[in-house]
């Protein structure tokens, strides 16, 4: 057997060693799948320019993502920009309520 862990929850999936599967790694549950926008669970695995915006209307440029249970953790931007929307350096980051997130994109300038 083949165990495959979400990056997100710990949730593991177990397939046979014969199933002819192409995963994807890194690999995220349906759960997981279904209740975070792809881009936000793109930014837990990969490091690079991302945005979002909650429903307050404050809008977050970021580094990288963790999410925990309700929340998720945004990180600053490589560069060391801040956090301009609170005035804020936060070098470790702003632990933000997931289901305020109107809309997250990845790469916002290009790429």
């Amino acid at each position: 057997m083949i165990d495959i862990k979400c990056e997100v929850c710990d949730s593991v999936a177990s397939y046979a060693q014969s199933e002819s599967r192409d995963f994807l790694v890194p690999w995220f549950c349906l759960d997981c799948t279904g209740q975070y926008p792809p881009s936000l669970l793109k930014a837990c695995v990969d490091s690079f320019d991302y945005e979002l915006q909650l429903r307050n209307g404050l809008r977050f440029a970021f580094s990288s993502a963790h999410i925990h249970g309700e929340f998720a953790t945004i990180m600053p931007m490589l560069n060391g920009e801040n956090f301009a929307a609170i005035g804020l350096p936060a070098p470790r980051g702003i632990d933000i309520r997931v289901d305020e997130i109107v809309w997250c994109c990845d790469a916002p300038a290009g790429s």
